[in-house]
């Protein structure tokens, strides 16, 4: 049952996310008598991909018929944390001056007259960049460290308050570390920055919302609110739900993946009673616990952390669901088990046939796509009743996975079932989670202009604007125009750049001017075309016509012509520095000029440049300070490349997104594609980061991070886990040992096996059963003989391959 922490909070735990679904079916049907029947149920969530999963529970739950599926989901208001301030009275801001483009604007107008200017420009690679980090970097004090926000509004250099001695029963020391000389320019220029935004930081913000719920300023925006399914709450957090929860009912529903290791640390954490979310430096040495696995210790720190901050505000959850203890049949299912139920990970016996948990080892990662749509087939004939869209791809690099799983999934695989037959078959896949430029036409656009315009201008560049559906339609052109335009290139010899002025921009002032110039390319093919044809001499301007053009190429040469000009003249204004607000507009006028005033494509990348112009004016009257061309398209291609294009989470498809959409929601395949180091290894704290200075208990931090995401992946699958890694060396076929979480999630899944053994010959004959290596091409013959790759079975698929 949830424990009672204030007049209204009702706070409690469940071992995964699937649990929490009984706790919200339970607090849907418990609605008072005397409540508005019109008034929408407020629940917040993690991310959206528990949004889609959540409500889909709810629809075949809530008000079903028993035995039946006919349940509903009608007027309920599912958002994410940020919602919970606008429950406390918080007014939703269109234009806050606080996120994250109007505050890199802001840091970037204070950040010329600051002592440190040249040294951060130099390091960041300019003015604009370097404002840009600066801008993140606030951004997670807001978030990670607002008591020190706090004593920076009121004019106190200082860095985090740190938790010291406990002085009595609910009494604590607080060491209050004051700043760093080479890091006092930090808080100048953030001090700068609040002055000139004029409105209180994030963390202040919280603050009042506080006060005017206590005073009766304000009045909460909801009736009751339940928050479930997140893994930790920030001490803001727990503090403005608590004084909420004085107004209206709170349930809180949080995952803890362990109830033995919550009751172990229950000890810890009522031991912080009284320190109301200040904590300790987090150890530099892991925790070492009696009677729990070191990979459990690790990888449940996270969990470990957050319920000691839910213990500094006498938080103490309890469990609203308690887990049923099942013999485990599978390795999956035991390891899950031993999370569960049982720390110390006892040995269980592991059948050969078991083949719940797979680690796939190969060269590069189009390899790793094929082998994984080779062990979705089997999973499909292995598995009963398995359907697509109860399997689930976390790619480690979305970018680089996406075309790769669109091209070998779209492919027909001729299979031989049981009973000899054969069938041609292909399993669906939708791709989610991808930015903005993967699915957007227009946005794919900017990015085309934004490289062509900081470039060489080469012939690929050039022609990716040129390629663009609605660049063509615009000019009532068809795909057939390039056929003439590539002929036109390759008898001009067109090399790089738009000009002679361009290429001296470029750092090359050529003897020969235009020529194997864009321009040259377009000055000979209208003299072509207007002039007959006659021996090449030198006409206008020096230009010698190209022969064997006729009337019917101008339409072809007229566009071209056209089109250069415009990329041209905006080249041109490109040399000289211009606001922000400034090179929107030059940007905004060429797309509309591209594709025209009335195109479809153009509302994706216009909303990108609109919202940038709008953030460099809402700050004072606007923002005055110029930057390069170069520096501009930096920051308008992250804005590209993060924004998200539409996600697509909840199909009848296999589904392929990065770890966060859908995290810890439940899959009966789960699976992992390319966890390899380059992907998944942790950067460093950049070093003006005065968050790595501190590392306090309970903060975000990338390696527990890491770790967490891995094991909520495998928590989520029911049936089976499948990973896949680089294993060999592309160049040489040497071995690459497995990344460090990877390789602690092995260990652990040895020490669980207790078919055999641990010396060196059984420890391998236990990793026959879990680590398969597979031939560098999917032809190989060894894919196609029993106990080549994977034991008592022929691993692959393709008839047409025998």
């Amino acid at each position: 049952m949830a424990g009672d922490f204030g007049a209204g909070l009702r706070v409690s735990y469940v071992a995964n996310l699937a649990q929490i679904v009984q706790p919200v079916v339970t607090y849907l049907n418990s609605s008072p008598a005397d409540r508005d029947i019109f008034s929408p149920d407020t629940i917040v969530v993690p991310n959206a991909g528990v949004r889609a999963w959540l409500q889909q529970q709810i629809a075949t739950t809530v008000g079903a018929t028993p035995r039946e599926i006919d349940g509903i989901s009608a007027n309920l208001n599912i958002g994410y944390v940020g919602m919970i301030r606008q429950m406390a009275g918080h007014a939703r801001v269109q234009d806050d001056p606080w996120e994250i483009e109007p505050l890199t604007v802001a840091v970037l107008d204070c950040l010329a007259d600051l002592p440190e200017a040249p040294a951060l420009t130099l390091r960041y690679g300019g003015m604009l960049p370097a404002a840009r980090v600066i801008a993140d970097t606030f951004d997670v004090y807001h978030a990670r460290r607002p008591q020190m926000i706090d004593a920076w509004e009121k004019g106190l250099a200082v860095l985090a308050p740190e938790l010291g001695k406990k002085i009595s029963d609910g009494e604590w020391e607080i060491i209050q570390p004051a700043l760093d000389q080479q890091d006092i320019w930090q808080f100048h220029l953030w001090t700068k920055v609040r002055a000139l935004i004029g409105v209180s930081s994030p963390p202040v913000q919280i603050n009042s919302l506080v006060s005017g719920l206590i005073d009766g300023s304000l009045k909460p925006g909801a009736e009751r609110l339940l928050i479930v399914g997140l893994q930790a709450l920030d001490s803001r957090t727990i503090q403005l739900v608590q004084t909420l929860s004085a107004y209206i009912p709170v349930e809180v529903v949080l995952v803890h993946p362990s109830p033995a290791l919550a009751q172990k640390w229950q000890p810890d954490a009522l031991a912080m009673a009284g320190a109301i979310g200040a904590t300790a430096i987090r150890p530099k040495d892991a925790v070492v616990e009696d009677g729990v696995h070191p990979l459990l210790s690790t990888w449940l720190q996270g969990s470990r952390e957050a319920q000691l901050v839910l213990g500094t505000f006498g938080i103490h959850p309890s469990f609203a669901v308690q887990s049923e203890v099942v013999t485990p049949r599978t390795r999956l299912q035991h390891l899950q088990h031993c999370v569960v139920n049982e720390p110390h990970v006892p040995a269980q016996a592991v059948s050969q046939n078991d083949f719940s948990v797979q680690i796939h080892r190969t060269h590069e990662l189009t390899r790793q796509v094929e082998i994984l749509h080779d062990a979705l087939l089997h999973a499909f004939d292995e598995l009963p009743n398995l359907e697509p869209h109860e399997i689930v791809i976390l790619c480690a690099d979305m970018a680089t996975s996406a075309p790769i799983l669109q091209s070998i999934f779209g492919r027909e695989v001729q299979v031989v079932d049981k009973d000899g037959s054969s069938r041609t078959v292909t399993i669906p896949l939708v791709v989610a989670d991808r930015g903005l430029r993967e699915v957007s036409e227009g946005a794919r656009l900017l990015s085309a202009v934004l490289e062509a315009m900081g470039s060489r201008a080469s012939r690929t560049s050039v022609m990716n604007i040129l390629a663009v559906d609605a660049v063509l339609s615009n000019l009532s052109l068809t795909r057939e125009v390039f056929d003439t335009w590539n002929q036109l290139l390759d008898r001009t010899g067109m090399k790089w750049g738009l000009d002679a002025s361009h290429r001296a921009e470029q750092g090359l002032v050529a003897v020969a001017g235009q020529t194997y110039t864009w321009l040259s390319t377009v000055q000979q093919s209208l003299l072509g075309v207007l002039l007959p044809d006659a021996k090449p001499v030198a006409e206008l301007g020096g230009v010698i016509p190209l022969d064997n053009l006729d009337t019917a190429d101008v339409d072809a040469v007229a566009a071209l012509s056209y089109l250069l000009s415009l990329l041209m003249d905006c080249e041109v204004k490109t040399r000289v520095q211009r606001t922000i607000s400034e090179w929107c507009a030059l940007l905004e006028e060429l797309l509309v000029e591209l594709c025209g005033v009335n195109s479809d494509v153009l509302a994706e990348p216009l909303n990108v440049l609109r919202s940038l112009r709008t953030s460099s004016q809402l700050i004072g009257s606007g923002s005055t300070t110029a930057v390069p061309f170069d520096e501009f398209a930096t920051i308008v291609v992250e804005r590209v490349e993060a924004t998200p294009g539409r996600q697509p989470l909840r199909t009848g498809a296999v589904t392929a997104t990065s770890f966060v959409p859908l995290r810890s929601v439940p899959f009966r395949v789960v699976c992992i594609l390319g966890y390899d180091d380059a992907v998944v290894s942790v950067k460093e704290v950049d070093g003006d980061d005065l968050t790595g200075r501190q590392r306090f208990i309970g903060t975000s931090d990338s390696r527990i991070d890491t770790r967490r995401t891995f094991l909520d992946a495998m928590l989520a699958a029911s049936d089976r886990f499948i990973i896949t890694c680089i294993g060999k060396s592309i160049k040489n076929n040497a071995p690459v040992p497995f990344i460090t979480p990877l390789a602690e999630f092995v260990d652990m899944c040895l020490d669980a096996d207790s078919s055999s053994g641990s010396s060196t010959e059984e420890v391998k004959e236990k990793m026959r059963g879990l680590v398969f290596d597979h031939p560098r091409h999917a032809m190989s013959s060894n894919n196609f003989i029993i106990d080549k790759v994977v034991p008592g079975m022929v691993w692959g698929h393709n008839g047409a391959s025998f």
